[in-house]
C-alpha cells in the first residue's frame, strides 16, 4: 500500500496499547527517528463501557430469556469468512459437555448479504446444537449479551475486547482453515489478546473441548489480573487522543 512509503507516514499515530506501539515500530523502521511519534492512548471506542450498567443488562437478560436457571451462558460472536467452521467446531465441543447451557451466536452482519454460503452453514450447524438451549439475539445488543455471558468465543473479533474488559473467560478459536488463516492474511503472526495473557487460544478441536469445559469450571483460565493489567477503564482514552491532536495545533 502507499503507507509503505514513508513519505505518507503521519506525524503522530495514536495507539491502544505497548503493543501496538511495537507493531508500529516493526512495521515501518525508522518511524519514530524521523521525529514522528507514537502516542499511546488507549482506545476510544471502548471508553462507552465505563458507563456500561454490567449489573442491569445480566439481570434483564436473565429474566427475560433464559428461565431464570443456573445453566451457564456461552456467548458466540461471528465474523464473516470461516465463521461456519469454527461455529462447527465448538457445537461440537458444547455437546459434549457433561451439563448443559445457553448459547446465543450472534451473526456478522454481512452473513446472509455478502456470504450465503455462511448462512447456510451457520443454519446447518445451529441445528446440530443439543446440549441445552439456543438464545435469540433479539432486542439485546452484543454489550449486553456480553455482559450476560459466562465464556464468550470468536476467532478474531473486537467482541473479545469487550469480554476482557468485562472480565470474563474469553476464548479464541483459530482453526487453520478459518481462523489462523484470517490472522495471517492480515499480516499478524500472532494474537495480540493471546499475547496479553487475556484470551485463552485453541488451535485443533481437542483443545477446544478442553479450554471450553475449564473455561465453564470454578478454575477458569484465571486470567483476570492480566485483563486488569492490559484493559483498564477510566473512560479517558479519547480525551488522550484530544490532547494529542490538541498539541499538535500549538
Amino acid at each position: 500500500t502507499d503507507f509503505k512509503d514513508p513519505f505518507y507516514w503521519p506525524d503522530v499515530i495514536c495507539v491502544q496499547d505497548k503493543l501496538g506501539k511495537e507493531i508500529i515500530q516493526e512495521a515501518w523502521i525508522g518511524y519514530e527517528q524521523r521525529g514522528s511519534k507514537i502516542e499511546i492512548t488507549g482506545q476510544p471506542a471502548f471508553d462507552h463501557l465505563l458507563a456500561f450498567d454490567r449489573l442491569q443488562a445480566v439481570e434483564t437478560i436473565r429474566r427475560e430469556t433464559v428461565c431464570n436457571t443456573n445453566w451457564p451462558v456461552v456467548l458466540y460472536a461471528g465474523q464473516f469468512q470461516g465463521t461456519g467452521i469454527t461455529l462447527r467446531a465448538l457445537v461440537e465441543a458444547l455437546n459434549i459437555l457433561p451439563n448443559p447451557v445457553h448459547f446465543v451466536a450472534i451473526k456478522h452482519p454481512r452473513i446472509g448479504t455478502n456470504a450465503f454460503e455462511e448462512e447456510q452453514s451457520w443454519n446447518e450447524v445451529l441445528s446440530m446444537f443439543r446440549n441445552g438451549t439456543i438464545l435469540e439475539k433479539g432486542r439485546f445488543s452484543t454489550d449486553e449479551w456480553v455482559a450476560a455471558s459466562d465464556v464468550v468465543v470468536s476467532m478474531l473479533s473486537t467482541v473479545l475486547a469487550t469480554a476482557a474488559y468485562f472480565r470474563k473467560e474469553c476464548l479464541s478459536i483459530l482453526l487453520p482453515t478459518a481462523g489462523q488463516k484470517r490472522l495471517t492474511e492480515s499480516g499478524l503472526n500472532f494474537l495480540p489478546y493471546e499475547k496479553f495473557g487475556i484470551c485463552a487460544v485453541a488451535r485443533s478441536q481437542e483443545k477446544i473441548n478442553a479450554l471450553l469445559a475449564q473455561a465453564l469450571s470454578s478454575e477458569g483460565f484465571g486470567m483476570r489480573s492480566a485483563q486488569e493489567k492490559h484493559f483498564k477503564l477510566d473512560g479517558l482514552n479519547a480525551s488522550r487522543v484530544a490532547n494529542v491532536v490538541e498539541g499538535l495545533l500549538k
